[in-house]
């Protein structure tokens, strides 16, 4: 399952933060099941907040892991490390999924060009296999 082609964009008439400049937080007590985006691409945050999904989001560019709870729900390009700590923890890991041409990688892109370019969330479940050895 995937989520983010044009035709499934819509907001029901709710409004999202409207602010490009996420700021790093630290997340305190829990209220329940909470949903993080985390990114510190203008053109990234710019595509999510066109989706029906991220009326509720907390927009970050850093996520801190210990504050993720069973249930949560976190959007974003996390190194597989840390996206199996989040799932290690009960939370939801939703990868931002784009097909990039080599010379594309590196450089910033618009929420038209991530749109252009199939942008779309993928959930994944990741587990750190034991008995294989480091080094």
């Amino acid at each position: 399952m995937s989520f983010g082609s044009s035709a499934a964009r819509q907001n029901n008439g709710m409004k999202s933060d409207e602010s490009n400049n996420p700021k790093s937080i630290r997340v305190g007590k829990l209220t329940g099941p909470r949903r993080f985006f985390v990114s510190r691409h203008p053109g990234a945050i710019a595509w999510a907040k066109q989706y029906h999904w991220a009326v509720r989001a907390q927009f970050v560019t850093h996520l801190d892991i210990e504050h993720i709870a069973p249930g949560d729900t976190v959007i974003g390009t996390l190194p597989v490390h840390m996206a199996a700590q989040v799932c290690a923890r009960g939370a939801r890991y939703l990868h931002l999924s784009i097909e990039l041409a080599a010379e594309q990688r590196g450089s910033e892109m618009t929420a038209d060009q991530l749109d252009a370019a199939g942008a779309c969330l993928v959930p994944y479940r990741i587990v750190v296999e034991a008995g294989i050895s480091q080094g």
